[in-house]
């Protein structure tokens, strides 16, 4: 993905984002020495924010870098979208079967919670099947980690790595929730990024109910990687293990808090569409 990565962050630079893409030597990003391979970013001076630092303004200017990046002419990439974002295919008795032979903790959390689990997965699917059918290229890891912001308050986009095929609408909801956590879910600052995006000539090309659930594409897929490290699927050492099971937990957590969003978060663009 490092090819998609910089070529795109190279366009958005070149039409005026303001952001760091990888410096390419002799038609490529990425510089192998003695062996080993390097890539080169020019240096610049700014900071993250942290969620309790978040304001009305950052809100407004995420916004309209949304929609600056989801207008880019990308044309000149030679990529074509994937059946990634149609469908989601998890076997989650699978993995409550290999649980039950090893006695994982985690398996009466997830027993209890399976009914939630498939559901919101059906949904997902569902929506998924929609959105798809409207993607662009775009970043699809705009949160407060990969914005700089400068001595002006300016900011400045890194780490397009995840750059990728997505729906636009899918993504502005997920980028408005991303930076509208402040310590708590804040209203306000969800409203301002979509504001913004909108007043810089973003538009809702799909339904917000199926970018709501869209969210949980990556929470289950991640869900489902958690599960195989604490199972020693995806796990080189205790640790790793460890990490899993925790991480099993704590998504299970961060899937139901999400979900039990959705009501409040329909209300909110109620009257947004398309």
């Amino acid at each position: 993905n490092y090819h998609l990565a910089d070529t795109f962050s190279s366009t958005a630079y070149a039409q005026g984002i303001s952001c760091v893409p990888a410096i390419f030597h002799q038609g490529s990003s990425v510089i192998k020495i003695d062996g080993n391979h390097f890539q080169l970013f020019s240096w610049v001076d700014g900071v993250t924010l942290a969620p309790n630092e978040i304001n009305d303004r950052h809100c407004t200017e995420i916004g309209r870098c949304l929609s600056h990046i989801h207008r880019l002419d990308c044309s000149a990439l030679d990529v074509q979208p994937n059946d990634a974002n149609s469908v989601l295919m998890i076997d989650w008795d699978k993995y409550i079967d290999l649980a039950e032979g090893q006695s994982i903790e985690w398996l009466n959390t997830i027993r209890d919670k399976i009914a939630l689990i498939k559901a919101i997965h059906s949904k997902v699917n569902q929506s998924l099947a929609r959105l798809s059918k409207n993607l662009i290229i775009s970043h699809r890891d705009l949160d407060p980690k990969n914005v700089l912001w400068d001595a002006k308050g300016a900011p400045i986009i890194i780490d397009w790595e995840s750059s990728g095929w997505i729906n636009p609408t899918s993504e502005l909801v997920e980028v408005a929730l991303y930076w509208s956590k402040n310590g708590s879910f804040d209203k306000s600052l969800f409203q301002c990024v979509i504001t913004s995006y909108l007043d810089n000539g973003g538009m809702i090309t799909h339904a917000f109910e199926d970018a709501f659930y869209a969210i949980f594409n990556g929470k289950l897929g991640w869900l489902e990687y958690c599960m195989k490290k604490s199972l020693g699927i995806e796990a080189d050492t205790t640790k790793d293990i460890e990490d899993g099971i925790s991480g099993v937990y704590a998504t299970v957590a961060d899937i139901e808090e999400t979900y039990d969003m959705i009501p409040s978060l329909l209300e909110l663009t109620e009257g947004i569409g398309v």
